[in-house]
């Protein structure tokens, strides 16, 4: 780890990265430290050439972008599909088809994470090792956030 005397915005424009949120507030940031590099380049009289400087948008924003439209299509489709069925459910059970809340049902049940007391994580894994022992149980991990 370099010294902070070390660490300076000129450092970025050899073979740095300037990466953001996908909002138009940040990508105008990264814009603006982008020039401001450029600036200390061009003061420092080294020729804009030998600048060598790479930006983008933060990959997990880009991916709850995605996601967040793939939900919302899920969402539909489980609608639809279960329709006539939520409409015979008594209002009084809240239940839904709503994929978010799917997933946050599957993971306190299912999960190993320890954050729900009720749940049965655990007793689901041994389970599985008994009844379906060459099977591959996915890991259930942080539903709740992101998209």
């Amino acid at each position: 780890i370099p010294e902070s005397i070390d660490l300076t915005l000129k450092k970025l424009g050899y073979n740095g990265v300037v990466m953001t949120d996908t909002c138009e507030t940040a990508k105008k940031f990264r814009c603006l430290l982008i020039e401001s590099i450029e600036g200390i380049y061009l003061e420092a009289g080294i020729s804009p050439n030998e600048i060598k400087m790479f930006e983008g948008d933060c990959w997990h924003h880009l991916r709850n972008i995605c996601f967040g439209f793939v939900i919302k299509q899920v969402n539909k489709l489980l609608y639809a599909l279960w329709k006539q069925d939520l409409e015979d459910i008594p209002n009084i059970f809240q239940v839904c088809a709503d994929i978010d809340d799917l997933l946050q049902c599957i993971e306190k049940e299912f999960g190993r994470t320890a954050n729900y007391a009720k749940g049965h994580g655990s007793m689901f894994e041994e389970w599985m090792r008994i009844l379906h022992p060459g099977a591959y149980l996915y890991p259930i991990q942080r539903v709740c956030g992101g998209s």
